[in-house]
């Protein structure tokens, strides 16, 4: 399948719900857009320590809380964003290809295909990995 292009709104929007997130009182270890070939969709994978241990359609409401006073809207809806337990293989893949600092959000896009541990990673766009 081909890859569709990430947008740049939809990676300025990222970056704000990241750090609204995070000015929340969240602690977001991990962050990054994935382009999941099966799909054909980007999805904004966030990984927070409470995904193991909290209900995850709670954790859901969180993020929909947050995510819609925001102004001016995001471009992406919460259907857009997955929510990664620390068990997901995904997480490991995308640590071996980028690391940051636990307080960081950076833009780093990574075009592939690679396959760190196994897993087709065909783009990627990291604000935070540090797991």
């Amino acid at each position: 399948m081909l890859k569709e292009p990430l947008v740049e709104q939809w990676k300025a929007d990222g970056k704000r719900l990241v750090r609204a997130l995070v000015d929340a009182g969240l602690e977001v270890r991990a962050a990054f857009w994935f382009f999941d070939g099966e799909s054909g969709r980007w999805r904004l994978v966030i990984h927070f320590p409470k995904v193991d241990n909290t209900s995850t359609n709670l954790l859901y409401g969180v993020v929909q809380r947050i995510m819609w006073p925001m102004k001016p809207p995001l471009s992406f809806g919460l259907s857009d964003v997955a929510l990664a337990s620390s068990s997901n293989m995904l997480l490991g893949a995308v640590g071996e290809i980028r690391r940051t600092g636990p307080d960081e959000i950076v833009d780093v896009d990574i075009n592939g295909p690679l396959f760190p541990d196994g897993i087709q990673i065909d783009g990627l766009h990291i604000y935070r990995m540090a797991m």
